[in-house]
This record gives structure tokens, sequence and C-alpha cells, in this order.
């Protein structure tokens, strides 16, 4: 049925189109760059000059489909705001301090965890990214 619906509606006449041009993203916008290193991560780089913002995301493959009970992988996205070098102040918490926003979302195929900071504070931003990879949850109480 979806299909016969996309159908129909494809036989629709076109919209008149806008009389005044519709503003859109700029090019500058849309410029990404990707890069894949020896070990396989994969860094883009989407810049928007115009904006003093830095949004790190970081996609790991794996999300519900692969929890042994349901909730497992959002309990287990939480626990990457902690990293055994900052026991006492959680990663978000530092987070928290530098005007950043934070984020996780857990889909069924990979978890998202996005942080969005100014332009500033990214390289205190660029040391938890690099805590939280190379010092996790082992030794957290």
């Amino acid at each position: 049925m979806i299909l016969l619906a996309a159908s129909a509606l494809a036989q629709e006449p076109a919209p008149e189109p806008a009389s005044e041009p519709v503003a859109g993203p700029s090019a500058e916008f849309v410029r990404a760059r990707r890069v894949v290193l020896k070990d396989g991560l994969q860094v883009v780089v989407v810049e928007q000059p115009s904006a003093p913002l830095v949004t790190l995301a970081m996609a790991l493959d794996g999300g519900r489909a692969r929890e042994p009970e349901p909730g497992v992988a959002r309990a287990a996205a939480e626990t990457w705001f902690l990293t055994s070098a900052t026991p006492t102040t959680s990663v978000r918490r530092r987070y928290d301090r530098m005007g950043a926003v934070t984020e996780v979302d857990v889909t069924t195929d990979h978890t998202l965890f996005v942080s969005r900071v100014l332009v500033d504070v990214l390289p205190a931003a660029l040391t938890l990214e690099w805590l939280r990879l190379t010092e996790p949850l082992a030794g957290v109480d």
C-alpha cells in the first residue's frame, strides 16, 4: 500500500514555484571532509564559520538490538560520562561547567554521543573526549 500511495502522490501536479527564493544553508555550511584513520575511526568535519560552536559526535556500532535486557544499552551509554581519571567529577559535569550541551541517543543499531561547545573551550572538550576513550569506567566507584 505504501508504494501505491507514493505512486498516487507522484501523479499530483507539482506545486507552483515560490515567487522569492527560499533561504537555505549556505555553501559554506555543507562543506564536509571525511577521513578514515588506520584503526577504522571515521572523522567527519563539517564547517560553518559563522557559528562559534563545535559539535563533537561519536557514533558507536551497537544499540538496543544488541542489549541482553531492555534498558541495558541506555544504562551503559550513561556510564560513558564517567572515567577513571575523573572519578569524583563526571565528564558531563565538566562539560556543564564549560557551558556545553551533551546528549546520548541509543537507537536500534547505534549509540550516539554528542557534545556542543564554544570554540574557545574546544581543547578542554577534546581532552575530555580523550579521557573517555583512554580511561573508561575502570576504577570508578
